[in-house]
């Protein structure tokens, strides 16, 4: 995620190694480890298919993705980008670069007249319309299969930005948590398992559930 680094992810290591995968845990550029001053969902985006290259010159496939936040985000638009066939578990994803850097801007007190030139500015810079990155819009197409994981009192995402991605996309499933927020969900070893478990394909997750219907059924079903 934004302000993130991928040692944010070491819960899900283990797990992953059980099912038999090989792991790559990363850094994106200007964050941990890594080289950079400066990222955005553009540079998150070019990012993952710079790892994604790395490891199919090494003779894998990348078979799966675990994302987080802005990482989510990425991952999104990195798969509807490539077409590619994988399984990518979601959690907390922001939906809308608009609507998340508003939020961020009220929380910092910056007005909106320059946040929308914050916007413009990036825009020119980068050669790219934020609109083009809007996930429920764009994932028609997309042929991944997605598992969209959320907390109900994410403060930082708000659960509504994970139902709506997992509504458009097709075929997506989706986890409502409790409890977690934004951060520990990470860390919540059920979560943990409900990744590995899609990665895997050893369960069957609910779909979102459609405006003003519960969840389909409350825990996932075995595959038969």
């Amino acid at each position: 995620g934004w302000g993130g680094r991928g040692a944010q992810l070491r819960s899900f290591v283990p797990a992953l190694l059980e099912c038999g995968c090989l792991v790559v845990v990363f850094d994106q550029a200007a964050h941990g480890l890594s080289e950079g001053r400066e990222a955005t969902l553009v540079h998150f985006v070019k990012g993952l298919e710079a790892v994604a290259a790395h490891v199919e010159s090494q003779g894998s496939r990348v078979v799966g993705l675990v994302a987080h936040s802005l990482g989510a985000a990425a991952a999104a638009a990195w798969l509807n980008q490539t077409r590619r066939e994988a399984r990518v578990a979601l959690i907390a994803p922001p939906t809308s670069l608009e609507r998340y850097s508003s939020y961020f801007a009220r929380r910092l007190g910056i007005a909106e007249s320059i946040r929308g030139a914050m916007q413009e500015r990036f825009e020119r810079r980068l050669g790219l319309r934020w609109s083009e990155f809007e996930l429920p819009q764009s994932v028609a197409r997309i042929r991944a299969a997605a598992l969209v994981i959320h907390d109900a009192s994410d403060e930082d995402v708000a659960i509504a930005s994970g139902l709506a991605l997992a509504r458009a996309w097709p075929g997506a499933r989706f986890v409502r948590t409790e409890g977690l927020g934004h951060r520990a969900i990470l860390r919540d070893a059920t979560v943990v398992r409900d990744v590995a478990d899609f990665i895997a394909n050893r369960v069957v997750f609910a779909p979102p559930p459609q405006r003003g219907q519960a969840s389909a059924f409350g825990a996932p079903a075995p595959i038969l």
